[in-house]
């Protein structure tokens, strides 16, 4: 029974049901999420947020000279945008898709006129979203926490390094070292996943409104529908494909790391538990070093799925029927703010304005979705992360036997 309940994946259902339980029996009572368990779940994502930039930072370097050469960094790394572009594409016309197929309308529903977004949004565009990842101050984006800029500068550093190997071997040693010890930090902070998983899973539901939820419960079950279908369709075919691990196995790996997901509703916050996922699925680490900080940043394919889904209920709410012109418009949108997704502040409300504003659809109807907005997005940072493992898997088996060992039979 120790052994049992020692299991983390044991451990993290036990912290899920037991977080229902508590927030259904104090639901209302927002005194003890203000005051005990949201400080708790503040601390478990700020130890992580603490070593999650150094952790990107050094793992992406040393990915990129773990490829030996320029020639093999443009191999991979051309594999793994055209590989992600397919993935978003699929998932904002499967959302689309899915959309279309319900009456995702909802009768004598008030507008929260009252509802306004902090920033600016007149001011936003796809443009200045798709190219926020070139930083106007290098020490900026890491004062900031700014992460895709974070990317765009280790690889650049990484790239650099790369070309001057020989002058630069101490630099070189310093960063594996250093990327080592980060590394394993972020790996004793994961021990406490299913800590993490109650205190922050719980807060949530006390201060849910369950009449709120019922009532826009449709558009919740359409977006777990289209997410299912994506996995059913895009993921669960291309596991199979690589021929490396067993459905079942494959999913149970990745457990752990979907409920932390799902929980801090932050693909980057999960990233040390996605490589070591990885790297139990048998993933090279040249591999994942490279596509999950990668796919952390620009991988969004539940993003992808909750802007098509969201606008097309914001849509029908107003009365508004899109052309084909307009859908696929709202599929090339879709995909270029859901890549541009880390770098813009705000996050998902905020997108969704990008989006909404790019095809003609009232910026009011935001109000609609402000109230289950959160859980949207942990569903779909699950989607997201599952997806930059998935990719992954695909990369390390399309590339057969390792960069390095298909560079010695050139």
């Amino acid at each position: 029974m120790k052994k049992f309940l020692k299991n983390n994946k044991v451990q993290i259902i036990l912290a899920i049901i037991l977080a229902i339980i508590i927030g259904i029996i104090f639901n209302g009572k927002e005194n003890l999420a203000n005051n005990f368990l949201e400080p708790l779940g503040e601390i478990f994502l700020n130890l992580i947020k603490c070593f999650m930039i150094p952790v990107i930072f050094f793992s992406i370097i040393m990915g990129i000279l773990n490829l030996e050469s320029i020639e093999k960094l443009k191999k991979i790394g051309i594999k793994i945008l055209i590989l992600f572009t397919i993935t978003t594409i699929c998932a904002s016309i499967i959302g689309l898709i899915i959309a279309n197929l319900f009456d995702l309308s909802i009768t004598n529903f008030q507008i929260n006129k009252e509802f306004q977004l902090e920033e600016n949004i007149g001011e936003m565009n796809i443009i200045t979203a798709l190219f926020s990842f070139i930083p106007e101050n290098i020490f900026g984006a890491f004062f900031n926490s700014n992460i895709i800029q974070i990317v765009f500068i280790s690889i650049i550093i990484g790239c650099i390094i790369l070309k001057n190997k020989k002058s630069m071997e101490n630099l070189i040693k310093l960063c594996n070292e250093l990327n080592e010890l980060f590394k394993k930090i972020i790996s004793i902070v994961l021990k406490m996943i299913p800590i993490g998983v109650f205190v922050l899973l719980t807060p949530v539901i006390i201060r849910n409104d369950f009449e709120s939820i019922i009532s826009l419960g449709k558009i919740i079950l359409v977006y777990l529908l289209a997410c299912v279908v994506h996995i059913v369709l895009v993921y669960i075919p291309i596991v199979v494909y690589s021929k490396k691990v067993k459905l079942g196995n494959f999913f149970k790996t990745i457990f752990p790391t979907m409920v932390l997901a799902f929980s801090s509703a932050s693909s980057l916050a999960t990233l040390g538990s996605s490589m070591e996922s990885c790297k139990k699925l048998g993933i090279k680490d040249e591999i994942s070093e490279v596509t999950l900080p990668i796919g952390a940043t620009i991988n969004m394919d539940g993003t992808a799925i909750f802007l098509s889904i969201v606008s097309m209920f914001i849509a029908r709410i107003y009365g508004i029927e899109l052309n084909f012109i307009q859908m696929l418009l709202l599929v090339l949108v879709t995909v270029a703010t859901s890549i541009g997704t880390p770098g813009i502040p705000g996050a998902s409300l905020l997108i969704i304005a990008i989006t909404l504003q790019s095809v003609g659809l009232p910026l009011n109807g935001i109000g609609l979705i402000a109230g289950i907005d959160i859980l949207l997005e942990m569903f779909g940072t699950a989607m997201n992360v599952c997806g930059d493992i998935v990719c992954s898997l695909y990369i390390d088996k399309n590339l057969k036997g390792g960069l390095n060992e298909s560079n010695n039979s050139n």
